[in-house]
Order: C-alpha cells, then sequence, then structure tokens
C-alpha cells in the first residue's frame, strides 16, 4: 500500500469512491470509514466519472484503447445490470435530479443528454479545452475550468463569463 488512497471521485452516500489516475482500480471505503477495497464491478480500464444522486448508478469511461483526450461513456446500475453506452466524452457529471447527464468534448463544447443517453443537444462551445466542469446542486449553474480560469454560466449554457477576472494567485 503506497498511502496514496486516490482522489475522491464520488459517493452514493453510504460509500466513497475513490480513483489513482485512468486505467488503474477504482476503490471504495464505507463513509464511517474502514479497509479501502478495490471495487470489481467496473473494467479495470475503467475511470468512474461520478454516481447517480440516488446512489444507483455509476458513470464511466472506458479507455480500453488507451489515454485519449476522450473515451467512451457508459452508465451501470450498481447492483445487477450491464453496462449502457452513452456518447464519447472527455468528461461527464449526472444533473443534480439524475434524469440528465452533462458531458463536454475536447474542442471544448458542453452538452446535455437524457440519462439514457437520448436527446443530446449542444449548450455552449467554451472555444478551447475544458479541464472540468461541474453543475451546481440547485441545477441551475454550469461551472468549469478553462485556461486555469474559473467560468459560470446558466445551465442551459447561456451567459457564459469568466468568474474572478482581476483574481491573482499570492506569491508568499
Amino acid at each position: 500500500h503506497s498511502g496514496n488512497a486516490g482522489d475522491v471521485i464520488a459517493t452514493d452516500g453510504v460509500r466513497i469512491y475513490l480513483s489513482v489516475g485512468i486505467s488503474q482500480p477504482i476503490s471504495q471505503v464505507a463513509v464511517t470509514g474502514g479497509e479501502i477495497e478495490n471495487l470489481s464491478k467496473l473494467p479495470t480500464t475503467a475511470y468512474l466519472n461520478d454516481v447517480s444522486p440516488d446512489g444507483t448508478k455509476f458513470l464511466y469511461q472506458s479507455f480500453a484503447s488507451g489515454n485519449t483526450d476522450s473515451a467512451p461513456l457508459y452508465s451501470l446500475q450498481i447492483i445487477g445490470g450491464a453496462p449502457r453506452y452513452l456518447t464519447i466524452a472527455s468528461g461527464a457529471v449526472w444533473s443534480s435530479d439524475g434524469k440528465s447527464i452533462f458531458y463536454d468534448l475536447p474542442n471544448g463544447d458542453i452538452f446535455q443528454m437524457n440519462a439514457d443517453g437520448s436527446n443530446s443537444r449542444k449548450l455552449l462551445s467554451a472555444g478551447s479545452t475544458i479541464q472540468s466542469f461541474a453543475i451546481s446542486p440547485d441545477g441551475k449553474t454550469l461551472r468549469y475550468f478553462k485556461k486555469g480560469f474559473l467560468w459560470e454560466a446558466t445551465a442551459q449554457g447561456a451567459n457564459p463569463h469568466q468568474l474572478l477576472q482581476d483574481w491573482r494567485p499570492s506569491m508568499h
């Protein structure tokens, strides 16, 4: 054991899911603590993006063809069921109500689709690669990092603007 349990990826309220990187085993630990165990439900080439708000489904990407800037995105029932292919994406998160999924592409476009992969629609073009993004708990705001700066738009993709434009890190 290296002492690095990995980054917290998601929680379903009962377990915390951890990852040390793409194509590395995803692990889990009870929120109350205990032993960290590898999660055998997902392929070894999987990267866990999120857990549905109701805690019943994983949202993951398969990097079976290598570490690329985008990969096939799947949803999977945590208990039983087969993976459901959704699309190709760079990253993805569940909406706060679990009825849809937000995902991005390497060119900086952000989309929203139904949880079953249908009805995909582009919300906005960020103009360059997005490092990460998230949807607010109330489902009204989309925030994303582009070129090291924090940006915000409505969840429908309207009014994209940089936050904290004059902020610079302190140098001490």
